[in-house]
């Protein structure tokens, strides 16, 4: 689970994509999904949460917001059991 923030230039939300797409090999490796994308880099306000990766990217600065840990607590109530 990776989220970002259009203008949080330190942590870089592009960087931060393009790792979450290198896992796939790994989770393909174990039969999982990993990060669902259509090829191209997310805008701000978008998720991807379709496969074992997730990623978000929302609008703003770094900071740890609402949104953030809506997208948090939806991944935990979807994997953690």
């Amino acid at each position: 689970m990776i989220g970002s923030a259009e203008l949080d230039e330190w942590a870089d939300p592009t960087s931060e994509f393009l790792g979450a797409l290198a896992v796939n090999e790994a989770y393909a490796l174990y039969g999982m999904r990993g990060l669902v994308h259509n090829g191209t880099v997310p805008s701000a306000e978008s998720a991807l949460n379709d496969g074992e990766c997730h990623y978000h990217v929302r609008r703003d600065a770094h900071y740890l917001s609402y949104r953030d840990w809506d997208s948090y607590m939806d991944y935990i109530d979807k994997y953690v059991k």
